[in-house]
Parts: structure tokens; sequence; C-alpha cells
């Protein structure tokens, strides 16, 4: 072999000697293991060299998106776009990040204007189908779900949205079956396995529990413990039950009063989309004069993925939360109905009215209460929302039964909630000022209320909740005897768990 043949043997054979000697794999490699943050420098490193490379610039604007930096992601896509302006996946991963921004007008401006060209687009009309489930307009989500199944039947992204649709719309097994198919096509898939997951959820035997402690300035304190499961003994009959326990005491007793208490229900999902549920069970407590009371309840409410919704419910059950209630053995049947309706993503109204008798049993008498609650929400942000509420009843007596009672009540308040998500964390804030009016004849004082929560989520349905509540208006079985003076607080820590 003459010299000039080695030596063309030693330039093919050095960057190869060189390569081995080098142990870092390349940036597709990275991509393609899973390890993007690894990635993400390497292709950096490539955008030195090449400028222009347009599998690194796309990449980096994906890991951008997912580390929770879209400006950054859009900046990316802006420099590919810009050397190839017709790269539809492009502009496609672009408006998700305009999206994630929380200017969705954008967003779903960009794709109706890759689809009003490309209809057939399927990465396209995924987005778009995100895009209206964001807006709840889960009607027109379903159809751009189905276009892009009929044109890619295989896509299993698409049928995993289709699958969260179907789950936000409360037809929960419905969306098991597609999820499904999803999981079988692309079992490796971390958005698929994740909307397994939440879908799952609702199936899986579940645990929960709590610890609550309550005050307020009228001497009562109570601690509470619960415990509780439900399963699924059908695809379409849920199973719960639930047994508590609370240590209620009073400033001027002389000694504290326990009450405890247990219940089973089950719930219908109707192939129509109702859903019919009922609950029985008792209640007992620490009082020597007390005897068993049965506690009931069932309810009725029409499909959720309906715009507006209705609900009708019915119960009589025992009203023990504080001393003042347990030594008068108060029992509540009441009658309510419920609507909530939605006007796309950023408004929803609720209202309730309902109609209770309290029954003090240790004196015998009754009180009947007339109650409306009606809240608007407005949606300003991803994470901020304001709603305007107002709580108005009466009661036809004042008798002195260990429960509040005014001839009338009224509340007015503006509530801003705060909502976070970092990584495996829910963060919750909100505070709300507002003015009460506590009889007929008394004069209207401020009134504020305010809490905070953490929970901490290591998995879709296995949660860790803190929170915490101040409020100089009641809440639940607490409330006030008089406007200006009274406080309350309570404290919580929850868990809840599937398996």
């Amino acid at each position: 072999m003459n010299a000039r043949w080695i030596a063309a043997l030693a330039l093919v054979a050095l960057p190869a000697a060189v390569s081995a000697q080098d142990p870092r794999p390349d940036a597709d490699s990275l991509w393609r293991s899973g390890d993007r943050q690894a990635a993400r420098v390497l292709y950096l490193e490539r955008l030195g060299n090449d400028g222009s490379d347009a599998v690194a610039l796309f990449r980096l604007g994906l890991i951008a998106r997912w580390n929770g930096r879209p400006q950054e992601s859009i900046e990316w896509f802006d420099r590919l776009l810009a050397i190839h302006p017709d790269d539809r996946d492009a502009r496609v991963a672009r408006a998700h990040a305009v999206a994630a921004t929380g200017d969705l007008e954008a967003a779903i401006a960009a794709t109706d204007s890759i689809l009003e060209r490309h209809p057939d687009d399927v990465a396209a009309l995924d987005a778009r189908a995100r895009f209206a489930e964001r807006e709840r307009d889960m009607d027109h989500a379903m159809r751009l779900w189905r276009r892009a199944l009929a044109l890619d039947p295989a896509n299993a992204g698409a049928r995993a949205g289709l699958a969260g649709t179907l789950r936000r719309q409360g037809r929960a097994l419905e969306a098991r079956r597609e999820v499904a198919v999803a999981l079988a096509a692309a079992p490796d898939d971390a958005d698929v396995r994740a909307t397994s997951d939440y879908i799952e959820r609702q199936f899986r035997p579940t645990v929960r529990s709590a610890v609550t402690m309550e005050a307020d300035t009228d001497g009562n304190s109570v601690t509470g413990v619960s415990a509780g499961a439900s399963f699924r003994a059908a695809d379409r009959l849920a199973v719960r039950a639930d047994a508590w326990t609370r240590n209620a005491g009073l400033r001027e007793a002389a000694a504290d009063l326990i009450a405890t208490g247990a219940q089973i229900g089950v719930a219908f999902d109707a192939p129509s989309g109702w859903t019919f549920g009922a609950a029985v069970g008792a209640n007992r407590s620490g009082d020597p004069a007390a005897r068993t009371s049965p506690a009931l309840s069932a309810f009725a409410s029409t499909p959720a993925d309906r715009t507006t919704r209705l609900a009708v419910g019915g119960s009589r059950t025992p009203l023990d939360h504080t001393l003042p209630q347990i030594r008068n053995r108060v029992v509540v049947t009441e009658a309510t109905a419920s609507v909530e309706t939605s006007s796309g993503r950023d408004w929803d109204f609720n209202a309730m009215a309902g109609v209770a008798t309290f029954d003090a049993r240790a004196s015998g008498e009754q009180n009947r209460r007339i109650l409306v609650t009606t809240a608007v929400r407005r949606r300003l942000t991803d994470r901020f929302a304001l709603t305007l509420g107002a709580r108005v009843f009466g009661f036809d007596h004042d008798i002195d039964g260990g429960f509040f009672d005014p001839d009338a009540f009224g509340l007015i308040d503006a509530s801003i909630a705060w909502h976070h998500e970092p990584a495996r964390w829910l963060l919750d804030a909100e505070v709300a000022p507002g003015i009460q009016r506590i009889g007929s004849h008394a004069t209207t004082t401020g009134a504020v209320r305010a809490a905070a929560s953490a929970t901490w989520q290591p998995r879709p349905g296995r949660q860790i909740t803190l929170r915490y509540t101040v409020a100089n208006a009641g809440f639940q079985q607490l409330s006030a005897n008089s406007a200006g003076t009274y406080r309350y607080a309570s404290a919580a820590l929850s868990f809840s768990w599937w398996f």
C-alpha cells in the first residue's frame, strides 16, 4: 500500500477515533432518551456552530415552553420561522407557547390561520381543540378531536386529548375507553400516561382523612377527625363511606361533648349523563339525653357536559357541630335547587335556593330558614379570578336553639382568588372583603374572610393539603351572633390517596 493510500485512510479514521474518545452522547440521542435538559446544553452548542440548525431551534423552543418560559419559547420559534416561514410544526408549537403566556385569542388566531390554508393539518387541529377546551367550548373541542382522528386514527395524542375532554364533561367511562386505546398505541408517551392517570383516579379505590381545628370569639372550639373511602362497584356506580368524630367545647361549659357519625352513599352515572345519588348514615353524641339519629340525603343533577347544569337535593341530618347544637339535639331537614352556567372560560354563574326546617328537639321548638346564594366569577388571568357573591337568608323566629337564626342576614363580598401550580404543588389564596347585616334592624358593617392553602401532590390523585382560614363572618355551622365583634379561624390538614 503506497503512502498516498495510507494518508487517505488516516484522514478517514482520525475523526472516528476522536469521536470514540468523546464519551458524551449527541443532542439527538439525549432528546430521544428523554434527557431534555442535557440535550438543551448540546443544542445550544450546535447553534453556536450553525445558527440555522432547524432541529436545534425547534427543540429549544419546546424545552423552553415545557420549562415554564413561554416568552423564550416564542423567541426560538421566531428565529426558526425567520429561516423557514412555511414550517407548520413551528407555527403550531409557537401557538402553544403564545397560549402559555395567557394570550389565548392570539393562539387561536394563529391556529385558525393554519387551518384556513391546511384544513387537514392534524397538529393544528390538536392545538385548536386544546384551545377550545380552555375556552370551555367542549362541543367545539369534541368536533375538532373527531376530525383529527378521522384523518389519523392512530394518533395517540389526539385520542388522549379526546379522552381528556370527555373526562372534563363528566363522561368518565367513555374517557376511560378512549385513553385505553391511546395508551395501547403509545405506552411510553408521558402526556398519554398523565391523562390516563387522571381518568383512572375516578375508578380506583381512594382513601381520605382530615384533621380540623376551629375556634371563634363566641367561645366555641371544635376539633374534628374524619376518614373515608370510595370505590367503583361497577362502571357507572360509585360507592363512598365516611366516618367522623368531633370534640366540641364551649368556654363557659364544664366539659366538652363528642359527636360521631358514619355514612355510606352511592352515585349512579346514567347513560344519558344524569347523575343520581343517595346516602344513609347515623349520628350519635355524648349528650346523655341524646339518641342515635339517622341521616338521609339524595340528589339528582343534569349532565356535566352541558353549558347550564341543574341539581336538586334533599337531606335530613343532625346539626351537631358545636356544643350548643349537640345539647339542643338539632336536626335539619332541607330541600335545595341549584343552577350553574358558564360563558366561555372567563365567566361562571351559580345560584342556589333552599328551604330548611331546624328542629331543636331538646326544647321541642322548630324554625324555618329560607336561603338564597348567588355568585358571578370572572377569570382575570390564568392565576387570578374575581368573584362577586351574595348570601341572604332569614328565619321565622329566634328560638335560641344553638344555631345562628336572625330574622334577616345579608352578606355581599368580592373575592380575589389566586392559584398557582408549580411542579407537584397547588397553591391557593383568597381574600374577600364585603359588607354584612345581621338582623333586619341592624346597621351594615364590614366583613372579610381570607384563606390560603398549599397542596403537595407527588402523583395525580395523591395529595396532602394544609389550609388556614380566618373571617369575621362565620362559616358552615359556626356563624356570628353579633356584627363587628365576631372572629372565626380554622386550620385543616387533609390527605387523599388512590390506589
